[in-house]
């Protein structure tokens, strides 16, 4: 719906823009409004070839940034659940060495599984949920279908 009225908008503005030509006034309403339309679909067809020409040349900058956008994300968010994973083994490591070296009680135990077990569980999924950026690098064109595929449903 959004693309719709964009385009309709789109339209308008350049329609607008069209230089004014002199017509003869028609006698009739209806022979003024046919007049009118047919100079708007001319307009409109070569404002619609320019603009297609326009598109064509724009696309692949459009395409490459598009890319670059979805694999930046991907990769930041991916590093996020990587440094989320080796946060929690490595707090996990430092509790079991000083429960050991200070034989402590093992009150610490259920905390120190249960941070590791929180850790690797959100690390995977932040990681395994932002592979967009392995789908890009390995077969872009497909990434780019899939995501047109979705923005169009």
């Amino acid at each position: 719906m959004k693309r719709i009225i964009f385009t309709l908008l789109v339209a308008i503005m350049f329609i607008q823009l069209l230089p004014a030509q002199e017509v003869e006034k028609p006698t009739s309403w209806k022979a003024y409004l046919l007049s009118e339309m047919q100079g708007m679909v001319e307009g409109g067809k070569k404002l619609g070839g320019e603009v297609i020409d326009q598109l064509k040349v724009q696309v692949p900058d459009l395409v490459n940034q598009l890319l670059w956008w979805e694999g930046v994300q991907s990769v930041l968010f991916c590093l996020i659940g990587v440094i989320v994973l080796t946060t929690g083994i490595t707090a996990n490591v430092r509790i079991g060495n000083k429960v050991r070296s200070q034989d402590l009680d093992y009150e610490w135990v259920p905390i120190r599984w249960g941070i590791l077990v929180l850790s690797v569980v959100i690390g995977a999924v932040v990681i395994f949920e932002n592979l967009t950026w392995l789908k890009i690098l390995i077969a872009p064109k497909l990434f780019l279908f899939q995501y047109f595929a979705e923005y169009i449903k």
